[in-house]
Order: C-alpha cells, then structure tokens, then sequence
C-alpha cells in the first residue's frame, strides 16, 4: 500500500517539467586563489604554503598548509562580524542556503556611467513593477556589470601594482606600511544606498543580499589605507545586524539570469564560530523553450520526489 500512495505521488508531480523547459545551472563563484580571486587591498591573500612538498615521500603524499583573509574570492558575511550576538555561520540553516527562490535585478546601464553608483528604491521599484512581488524568504541578487573589471581595475581605476609608483603617490615607504599587498588610491565600485538597503529590510522579507562588487557598500564610503571611518560599511552593518546574510565578489560573467525564477543552493565553508567564510553559489532555472508552457517551480517536493532537475532512474 504505501508502494503505492508514493508511487501515486511521484506520477502526480510527475516529470513534465522536463518537456516544457530546461534547467540551467551556473556556478557563480570566484577561485579561491591569490592570482585571479579578488583579494581586498592591503589584506592577506589566499596563500597556500607546502608542508610536506610533493614527492617529498616515497608513497607520493603531500600536505599543505592555507593561509587567508576572511575576503577572499566569493564571500558569505554575518552580523556577527560587527556585534557580539549576531549571527555566524553555524546559524545558517537549510532555509537559509539550500534553493533559496532568488531574484535578479540588473542596474548594468546605470552603473556604467557612475562607478560608485548606488542602487536605490526607484531601481527595487522599477523591478517590482516590471516583474511582480519579491517573494518571501528570497535572496536577491544584484548584477552591477562589475564582474568583467576583474583584474586591474576591480578596487577602483587606479589600481598599481609597482611598489615604487605606489610610494610615490602616497608620499611613503609601501614597505612602512602595515599592509601585505599594493592595492588603490581611490575605492570605487557600485554598491546599494542606505535608503534601499532600508527598503529591502522594512517592506520585504528578504534572507539574503548578493552583488557582483568587493562591498555592498560603494567605493567611495571606503578609504584607502586608513582605518574605516564609522559609515564605511554602514550597509552591510545595518543589514547583517538585523539577520540578513551577504553574499559579496559575485562572478557575473557570460550568464543571463532571468529576473526571476532561480533558485540558489549557497555551498558554505561551514566554520561554525566564524562571521565570514568562502561560499561556492549554484543557481539553477529555467529556460523556456516555449512561451506558451509555464515552467514547473522548484520545490522541495519536486525535488525530493525526482522530478528536479531530472527524475531519477
């Protein structure tokens, strides 16, 4: 009998999905590396030191030992990062990390002409009017179009590398300051303002906030090698403390997400006490191969029942 009740479940949700749409999913994370991740100016790297060099053993072993800033690459942040109570990692459930029903809104055009341009409540707005309600317990990601000044020009448009340029400008020894790697004179970058970060907190219930920049925060609330003045991550303190996570560097490169429609599953370095950890980002929706099929929503039912992405054999 109950062979057939779940047999008579999995035929109901069934697979026509499948027939009607495409599921695409797309990896949205940086490498983990100190060459092509991005890494904050002045702070430690990603950086992997051999403990045990390969061939170093008979049997081939090899270990290594990782060294890193908390900044590196694809990042997660919690409120624990700026008050003693506040959320760590360890207090990200399911609900909050595994196919979270996501939004996309794409301010590219905007920020190409300002690069500390600064989302605002008209941008949430003009979205919502375009493509519906926010849904409850979404994430919501903002694409910038920043992805594609990884390298040089990430941090800002003065980013130097020659130390002795770097010392020259700033009127110093770069080896007297405590900073590990050259970065910029000048932050800038596209980041979210104060009254839409209010907006999203106040009218929507939104888990998580993710864009394709170093910070929610635009560049220019930062300073270059100087200790942040109290508003320079004044976003991603007023939303962490009150129970939403960040998901910053979003690689946002050769993918065209829909506005709606996706589901994230947020892969978290899960070190329990920490407030900051490496997260891998996987998005998956669907493609409609005809207009006049409405494509079935990702679930947990259809999930657990087979039918998503593809049904089980």
């Amino acid at each position: 009998r109950a062979l057939i009740v779940a047999l008579a479940l999995f035929m109901g949700w069934g697979g026509h999905a499948l027939k009607d749409c495409s599921i695409m999913g797309s990896l949205l994370t940086y490498y983990i590396n100190g060459v092509n991740g991005p890494c904050w100016p002045g702070f430690l790297p990603f950086i992997v030191i051999p403990e045990i060099p390969q061939g170093a053993l008979l049997d081939g072993f090899s270990e290594d030992r990782y060294i890193s800033g908390d900044e590196v690459a694809t990042f997660i942040e919690t409120g624990g990062a700026y008050i003693e109570d506040g959320q760590r990692i360890g207090d990200l459930g399911p609900e909050h990390l595994f196919l979270v029903e996501t939004i996309h809104i794409d301010v590219t055009a905007k920020a190409a002409k300002d690069p500390n341009y600064e989302i605002t409540v008209e941008d949430i707005e003009e979205w919502i009017c375009n493509n519906g309600p926010i849904p409850p317990r979404a994430f919501v990601i903002f694409n910038t179009g920043w992805s594609f000044k990884r390298g040089n020009r990430y941090y800002g448009p003065d980013t130097v590398v020659d130390l002795d340029e770097l010392s020259n400008n700033i009127g110093a020894d770069i080896l007297e300051l405590p900073f590990l790697i050259p970065g910029v004179l000048e932050f800038a970058w596209p980041g979210l303002s104060d009254k839409a970060a209010q907006f999203l907190l106040e009218c929507f219930f939104v888990v998580g906030v993710g864009i394709d920049t170093p910070s929610v925060d635009a560049g220019f609330r930062y300073t270059a090698y100087s200790s942040d003045v109290p508003d320079s991550r004044g976003v991603r303190r007023f939303l962490t403390i009150y129970g939403m996570y960040l998901v910053q560097n979003i690689l946002l490169l050769d993918i065209h997400l829909p506005p709606r429609g996706i589901f994230t599953t947020l892969g978290v370095f899960n070190m329990c006490r920490a407030t900051r950890a490496p997260v891998n980002i996987y998005v998956e929706f669907c493609v409609d191969r005809n207009p006049s099929l409405c494509c079935e929503v990702v679930d947990y039912q259809n999930v657990i029942f087979g039918t998503h992405p593809h049904r089980r054999p």
